[in-house]
């Protein structure tokens, strides 16, 4: 068994994460940092369900308050949809990597992964490291 003061402080910390505001705050630093397609602007962000990563509280992303969908609502003609693509995020990584939060954000319908590290500097403010982009 290890009870090290330090791992005892990183339990504490992690229990403090709130998952939403670390997903939020992502998504807004990329919209900041104008990684998405024109259209994402103007439609209100939809975050996939994952009973991997669970999300169940509303936050606002570029001024409109998320909303969510179940998967097996999303049909192959809306995540295909390359030509006028909706903002349909999935997290697919939500891991506590030492201080530093890994965030993997997947947006199907502009086939782009965003992988992130978040490191809290503040209540509710972190700063991020982008460590891939990828297109598929």
């Amino acid at each position: 068994c290890n009870n090290s003061a330090t791992d005892t402080k990183q339990l504490e910390a992690n229990a403090k994460i709130d998952t939403n505001q670390v997903v939020a705050y992502a998504t807004q630093y990329l919209f900041d940092n104008n990684k998405f397609p024109k259209s994402f602007a103007d439609t209100p962000m939809m975050v996939i369900r994952s009973k991997k990563i669970p999300l169940n509280k509303s936050f606002v992303v570029n001024g409109k308050e998320i909303s969510y969908v179940n998967p097996d609502a999303l049909t192959d003609s809306i995540l295909n949809n390359w030509m006028n693509p909706k903002p349909f995020m999935e997290v697919v990584e939500f891991k506590i990597e030492g201080d530093s939060i890994r965030v993997d954000l997947e947006f199907r319908t502009a086939r782009t992964r965003f992988d992130l590290s978040l490191k809290p500097i503040g209540e509710n403010k972190f700063s991020v490291r982008p460590l891939g982009e990828i297109q598929y």
